[in-house]
This record gives C-alpha cells, structure tokens and sequence, in this order.
C-alpha cells in the first residue's frame, strides 16, 4: 500500500447506505468531500461467524462526495438471516478514516432509487455540475483521437467524455476507465452535465465511471 508523506488535508467523514441485490450485496461510502482521493480499504463479511468473503488493501482511485466507495458482496446462493460486515477505510496519508461493523438483515436492506436517465431527459431538465446516471448507445469511439464518445438515448445525443476533463478551478478530475466499451454498447454512466466554460463546451457530460456495460 502506497502513502503519501506529503501535507495531509482534513479527514473525509462518509456516510454508508447497504443495497441488496439477487446476487450480491453492495456497501457504499460516500466521503463528504469534493475532493477526489485514493483510498485502500480492507474488508470481510460472515455469516454466523464464519467469514465467506475478505479483502486487505484494496484501492480505490477517484473517490470523492459524487463518486463513492462501494464494494460488492457476492452471495453465491447463500441463504442467511444476517450478514456482519468489517470495514476500514485509509486514506492517501495513512489515516484511518472509516472503521465500522454492520450487521445486515436480509428483509431490512434497501433497493435503490430508480433515476436513469436518457439523453433526452438529461438535455431537457439539465441539472448543470449535478450527479446525474444516464443510459445510452455508444458511438463514435476513438481512443487514439478523442476525449470523448457519443451517447445517445431518447432521440438525443450526449458528447461523453472520460478524460482531460479539468474544473475551473484548475482541478483535474481523474479519467474513467473505458477499456471494457466497445462501439455500440449500451451502458450507464454516472458524471455531470457541464454548463460550458474555459476547459468545456455546453452539455459535455463528464463521466466519473461507467456503472454497467
């Protein structure tokens, strides 16, 4: 694990949500900074004791408020009434900034809340520098040439870029993997819509990741 030993900023508080899924079970931490950082997390979860999944040091590149932490449980067909969970979180300075143990009830978790949008409904109602998923067909994808690719849904189309993409303020933010897109897939990206200024154009959506393919 790689720590920086460089001036340390304020601890991120975060805030957790548990989402239970057929196959898995998803933890999400979200920081409250607008900041993003490098985190490296370990965790295990067990059923009556016995642990069935662990990880030690995993890290986690460009977490920040929009774009939590979430680490997926996979639960291979087992049946249970409770799930415990150990969690903790270090951040690029070797702090600790999340320690905690849940115990999670099969009928008390949550599904998430269904805002999908298209690139209709994104270009409509634009919530401009707000966190935004949309759902839409790839195209015009060329990683040697472009910043950015195509997608459209609803009748309408998005440029979607996943790297170069700097704030105003001169913040870089980090470049989101795509090596797994392929020209005509039809994905979910979650980013922001940007309203246009010295480092974009109008409605460029910037991706922070691509959360299904």
């Amino acid at each position: 694990m790689g720590i920086s030993k460089g001036l340390s900023p304020e601890k991120a508080s975060f805030e957790s949500e548990v989402f239970h899924y057929d196959d898995y079970i998803e933890f999400v931490y979200r920081p409250d900074s607008l900041i993003p950082s490098t985190y490296f997390v370990t965790y295990s979860a067990d059923i009556s004791g016995n642990t069935f999944y662990a990880e030690s040091d995993s890290k986690y590149d460009g977490i920040f408020k929009d774009k939590p932490l979430k680490v997926k449980i996979p639960l291979d067909n087992r049946t249970y009434e409770t799930i415990g969970f150990n969690i903790a979180i270090v951040d690029h300075w070797g702090r600790t900034v999340e320690k905690s143990e849940l115990s999670v009830e099969e009928m008390e978790t949550a599904l998430p809340d269904n805002d999908l949008l298209s690139a209709s409904d994104l270009l409509t109602d634009p919530d401009y520098g707000g966190f935004a998923e949309v759902s839409g067909r790839v195209s015009a994808l060329n990683t040697d040439e472009s910043d950015f690719f195509d997608l459209t849904s609803g009748g309408s189309t998005v440029r979607a870029y996943y790297r170069d993409m700097i704030r105003e303020t001169g913040t870089a933010m980090p470049d989101a993997d795509i090596s797994s897109l392929s020209e005509g897939d039809y994905v979910v990206l979650s980013g922001e819509l940007q309203k246009g200024g010295n480092f974009s154009d109008k409605n460029d959506f910037w991706i922070y990741e691509i959360i299904d393919l």
